[in-house]
């Protein structure tokens, strides 16, 4: 027994003498791995496009870059996350878009104006920059407050995105003025397309078509549901000599007044086969933002 532990001693001696001069010994990795438990994990990239023209899959698609909060006048605002926001969020599980995570409780002129007399009362709080260049003070929800809480979030007084559009009405004030929950919680009226820039584009849907696609599970913003294929000045010209199959096809109204041509991916094509949609030609929604315009 005395001989065996004396030949069990002396190989492991002889096996940590052969070991190479840089190999770290167990105090040091467990150093490292504990000095590194509080990474904060890097930014992911937006959605590109190939050479080909192709839409490459976003390999952040758990980074939730739009959020959704209530104006002071119940309509419900998109705020567009600045990248470096969006990935301190990454995978927390924050509402997708059209679930409000707070509301806004104040606007000013600038962020200086809308911040004063706040005090040390700030928790639950984040400053947005609107799309006229005002500032708002965003008043989050308990529950998304103390998800939030601890992430490293920029102070009050740095805005942490901007708003993007004014996407429904959905959400009632009682005659207390409390918020009451969205009358068309499981409606999805927000899709996002690739425009022929590769640029993410925003469709509100009109309330007809968002309530046929309830519950179907179509992709939620941050992931492409197609692609703008054709413009045109007026519906007419935009579905003359369509080579492709109308069940793969949607139009819509953009900002400008133009029509555009959307060819859905094949899977969010397969979610809508069978659905009463209006026929092409006639439009299912209009374009409420271009996301990354403002920031």
């Amino acid at each position: 027994m005395k001989a065996s532990l004396i030949t069990v001693i002396a190989a492991l001696a002889s096996s940590a003498m052969a070991a190479p001069a840089g190999s770290l010994s167990d105090v040091s990795i467990l150093k490292e791995a504990t000095s590194t438990t509080n990474a904060v994990p890097a930014v992911s990239p937006v959605p590109s496009s190939d050479a080909s023209g192709h839409i490459v899959q976003d390999v952040g698609h758990g980074v939730n870059q739009v959020l959704t909060v209530t104006g002071t006048d119940g309509k419900k605002l998109l705020i567009e996350l600045s990248p470096k926001v969006a990935g301190l969020l990454s995978g927390l599980g924050l509402p997708g878009v059209g679930v409000p995570v707070g509301e806004v409780v104040k606007t000013a002129a600038s962020v200086g104006d809308v911040i004063k007399g706040l005090g040390s009362a700030v928790d639950g709080l984040l400053t947005v920059v609107s799309k006229d260049g005002s500032a708002l003070l965003i008043k989050l929800s308990s529950d998304i407050a103390g998800l939030l809480s601890g992430v490293g979030l920029p102070g009050v007084g740095i805005p942490v995105g901007s708003t993007v559009a004014t996407v429904g009405e959905n959400l009632k004030r009682s005659a207390d003025g409390q918020l009451v929950q969205d009358v068309a919680p499981e409606v999805q009226d927000v899709l996002e397309v690739t425009g022929t820039d590769s640029k993410r584009i925003l469709i509100k849907l009109s309330p007809s078509v968002a309530s046929l696609l309830a519950n179907l599970g179509l992709p939620r913003v941050g992931n492409s549901a197609g692609q703008i294929i054709k413009t045109a000045g007026n519906a007419g010209d935009l579905i003359k000599d369509v080579g492709e199959p109308a069940k793969n096809l949607l139009t819509v109204v953009g900002q400008d007044g133009s029509f555009l041509l959307i060819k859905l991916s094949p899977n969010v094509a397969g979610l809508l086969t069978g659905l009463s949609l209006p026929a092409l030609g006639t439009a299912v929604g209009n374009v409420v933002a271009t996301l990354g315009a403002n920031l």
